[in-house]
């Protein structure tokens, strides 16, 4: 019973609604001459999608890429383009701020990058990770393109001098003196 007729009784009745952003980043294209395979000087395209899965409106989405300078030598992204969401500010690097994603929704941020020439030292992997917050965060994974970032050394020796009376022969006592060069022809 209420105890007061005029006021009426509250109830209050969870709910489990919530915005639920999934996830994933992908490589749509390379340039380079080996598929799947990072090369020095090639450009990747990339493609970060999001969608909102929950029953509410997902508010204040941010998406970011920072590239990181280890694994890309610095590089800043080239024709970025967000597709969906109500806004559309800020950079890659720093936080696309991509307004609210509504249930159901998706958004994608498509971008390229042209890998530096070294490809930076490191375990033959660049490992490259998005992330999105509203303000939970959530990871869509990383994306790994092995590379083939390796020196190739050839090499010669000759002969610079000699002190026998044959020449291009080899005498008993005679001193040799040599040059050895390497060419690294590698990435």
């Amino acid at each position: 019973t209420n105890p007061d007729p005029e006021e009426p009784a509250e109830i209050e009745v969870p709910t489990d609604a919530a915005s639920k952003l999934s996830g994933e980043k992908t490589i749509t294209a390379e340039s380079g001459t080996e598929a799947g395979i990072a090369e020095a000087g090639e450009t990747l395209s990339y493609a970060i999608s999001y969608t909102n899965t929950g029953n509410l409106d997902a508010t204040d989405v941010i998406i970011t890429d920072t590239l990181m300078d280890t694994e890309f030598g610095g590089v800043d992204p080239t024709n970025v383009t967000v597709i969906g969401g109500t806004s559309n500010t800020g950079t890659l690097k720093t936080g696309i701020n991509v307004g609210t994603v509504v249930v159901g929704a998706t958004v994608t941020v498509t971008f390229d990058v042209t890998l530096p020439t070294p490809l930076p030292a490191g375990n033959g992997v660049l490992k490259n990770t998005a992330t999105v917050t509203n303000p939970d965060p959530d990871k869509p994974g990383e994306v790994e393109i092995p590379t083939t970032a390796a020196p190739k050394l050839s090499g010669e020796k000759t002969i610079t001098a000699e002190s026998g009376t044959e020449a291009g022969i080899a005498e008993a006592g005679e001193t040799l003196s040599y040059a050895i060069s390497y060419t690294n022809t590698g990435n």
